[in-house]
């Protein structure tokens, strides 16, 4: 299905990244669709303005929400947007709505070190602190917050990122955060690790991201057309 809210002929894809790495674009339930144009690797775009970032919330919002893998996970992590980053305000109401269990990073500025704790309403997360980053997580000293790789695992990440190419490779910020974390995941008998979904803008789209031996794809990305 192709959306177009507000007249601005609008479509939401996702890219899908199947074990093969064949790449594929698809668009809502009408199968394939056109592959974005390709270019050089650019430099992060400054954010939309704020109220083309409300459009695309919504437009991300609408399509995840039906997404199968969506609907299936009980077991979801939700990052917490940036101010340039895709808002995830309306995932996580529906995260609560649909009485999944939501759970959120915590980063250590020290290391390169993450942690999935439990956000367990949308009251508890007005309560959270912000960081030097201004990224709203749970306080370092909170122990009162299961882990999600202690109570069972995620079944699905939602990941945020700077820039991804046709083979699935995410350029984040540089520390290595959901990296580590998606290997600790493989490391406590999750094979597979839970599925990865990251969203995106499309100027996010490259011909080729640079990483490193321990980078890890994701198996899909959700972006705007």
């Amino acid at each position: 299905m192709d959306l177009d809210l507000l007249g601005f002929g609008t479509r939401f894809c996702s890219v899908q990244f199947p074990p093969s790495h064949t790449f594929r674009v698809q668009t809502g339930e009408t199968g394939e669709g056109e592959q974005p144009a390709q270019g050089g690797w650019d430099p992060p775009v400054r954010p939309p303005p704020r109220t083309l970032m409300f459009l695309w919330e919504q437009i991300h919002g609408y399509d995840l929400l039906k997404h199968p893998r969506y609907v299936s996970s009980q077991r979801i992590a939700v990052f917490l947007s940036m101010h340039d980053e895709v808002h995830t305000e309306q995932i996580l109401h529906d995260v609560f709505q649909q009485k999944k269990t939501c759970f959120v990073p915590r980063y250590d500025s020290s290391s390169s070190h993450m942690d999935m704790l439990l956000l367990r309403d949308l009251q508890d997360l007005e309560t959270l602190p912000r960081t030097a980053w201004n990224i709203q997580q749970p306080a370092g000293g909170d122990t009162s917050r299961e882990e999600a790789l202690d109570t069972g695992g995620l079944d699905l990440v939602l990941m945020p990122g700077l820039g991804f190419d046709r083979s699935g490779r995410r350029l984040g910020r540089g520390r290595g955060f959901y990296d580590t974390y998606l290997q600790r995941c493989r490391r406590r008998g999750e094979e597979a690790g839970p599925y990865t979904i990251a969203l995106a803008f499309r100027e996010q789209l490259c011909t080729e991201v640079p990483t490193d031996p321990h980078d890890q794809p994701v198996d899909q990305v959700l972006y705007e057309e």
